[in-house]
């Protein structure tokens, strides 16, 4: 409570007896329980290198005087000391999170790096050739049956699968999307997936928006959604685990991988997210 107090002011705090302070509700309200834990206190705020920002609180309770085993005030000297404790405690907080900040900036450098060099957004000569080519229907495609494979299917009839299931889902008409603006995002998601990832990959991720759109067609689930909350599954499932790498976050965590040091937890899943 007092440590609020003194990071909202940035100002320290000396209180000779708390009982007898009555500055704040906390004394008046309950000045038992307060001077059961505390009697004397030294309060001081922890800045940063600018000294506009309060990064932590050092705060000392109940000094006891040594010839007496009584608690005692906190004199001027305890304040300059503690003062002092401060300004070593603020230069160390701010060294680390300075590089924390600047460890993070080059993890972060280093995945961007690696996936520029595995993914781009997809070339316009890619989608040329799609613009041109018909688009099977969902039922020569299979895509409405639960029982659906993409053994038999190319990977350009996967692309056209996909751009069936939007159209069909109305999605294209329903958000004025532009067919060769839809192409390219669809080319680039497929992009970003990585070929040498045996399972997690486009193929995986084609089959996970097929088993979608069944569900909102066949299962008739769309009646019960909304435009957009079929928009969103529909780029859900696609872009679930965009960039892939094939391996569990448990391997991230334990090979030091960069990703590693971009997310806590869930490394993978924040990276799909972030990828898109």
């Amino acid at each position: 409570m007092y440590a609020q107090y003194v990071k909202n002011t940035m100002q320290p705090l000396n209180i000779a007896d708390v009982t007898k302070d009555q500055r704040f509700p906390w004394t008046r309200e309950n000045p038992d329980h307060t001077s059961k834990q505390i009697k004397s206190l030294l309060c001081t705020p922890i800045r940063n290198g600018k000294k506009d920002k309060v990064i932590g609180v050092c705060q000392l309770v109940n000094k006891m005087d040594e010839a007496s085993g009584s608690v005692k005030a906190f004199n001027r000297n305890d304040e300059q000391f503690l003062e002092a404790f401060a300004i070593f405690c603020g230069l160390g907080i701010q060294n680390t999170q300075m590089y924390e900040t600047v460890e993070r900036a080059m993890a972060k450098q280093e995945v961007t790096l690696e996936v520029l060099s595995y993914h781009a957004s997809a070339a316009d000569e890619e989608s040329q050739e799609l613009q041109v080519a018909a688009v099977p229907s969902a039922q020569s495609l299979r895509l409405l049956d639960f029982s659906f494979s993409d053994f038999d299917l190319s990977d350009t009839e996967t692309t056209l699968g996909t751009i069936r299931m939007f159209v069909d889902l109305n999605l294209v008409q329903n958000f004025q999307m532009k067919y060769t603006n839809l192409l390219k995002w669809i080319l680039s998601v497929k992009k970003n997936y990585r070929k040498n990832v045996v399972y997690h990959n486009w193929r995986h991720a084609f089959n996970t928006a097929q088993s979608m759109f069944a569900l909102l067609k066949s299962g008739r689930f769309q009646n019960y959604l909304s435009d957009l909350e079929v928009l969103a599954l529909m780029i859900a499932t696609l872009c679930h685990d965009l960039d892939h790498r094939g391996v569990n976050n448990s391997y991230i965590q334990r090979s030091d991988h960069p990703l590693a040091q971009l997310y806590c937890h869930s490394t993978m899943e924040h990276h799909h997210f972030d990828h898109l």
